[in-house]
């Protein structure tokens, strides 16, 4: 398994360890159609259960969810007929981490990756939105799915 894990370059802050479970903790994972009307559930589902009360956290963490949804419906395997997409959160005290795992990219070579920004072209920003939104972002893949996550911060 490949990990890429990226930093607002903005920040200097080191990268944030992984959590581990404590008191408070919770996860939850919904599973949605490969549909573009998934989007909009799929924000609704991370909103409700980043476990942020108030403040731009949750804006920020449907803004990346949504991006990361439509990319799953857009530019996986998952876009097949039949296909789903997965939205995990989890929490802890001032902290949230949400995937969106698909079925992987529909040409093995090609997966998440930052792209420079192109002025003339209607998409191609949605990494750029999640990686300045974040305080942490990574991809993991296999050979059968591919696995984008990413972890705000209060």
């Amino acid at each position: 398994m490949t990990t890429r894990m990226n930093r607002p370059a903005d920040t200097g802050r080191p990268p944030l360890p992984r959590r581990s479970s404590g008191p408070g903790d919770s996860a939850r994972a919904c599973s949605f159609i490969a549909a573009f009307s998934s989007v909009g559930p799929a924000r609704r589902f991370a909103r409700a259960n980043c476990g942020f009360a108030s403040g731009s956290q949750p804006c920020d963490v449907e803004v990346c969810v949504s991006e990361l949804a439509t990319n799953s419906v857009r530019h996986s395997r998952s876009s097949r007929p039949g296909g789903r997409f997965t939205v995990a959160v989890a929490t802890a005290p001032g902290w949230c981490r949400v995937q969106v795992a698909d079925d992987g990219p529909l040409h093995p070579r090609h997966g998440p990756r930052l792209h420079p920004p192109d002025a003339f072209t209607e998409s191609g920003r949605g990494l750029h939105l999640l990686d300045a939104l974040s305080s942490w972002w990574g991809v993991d893949r296999d050979l059968a799915s591919t696995t984008v996550w990413f972890e705000i911060t209060r």
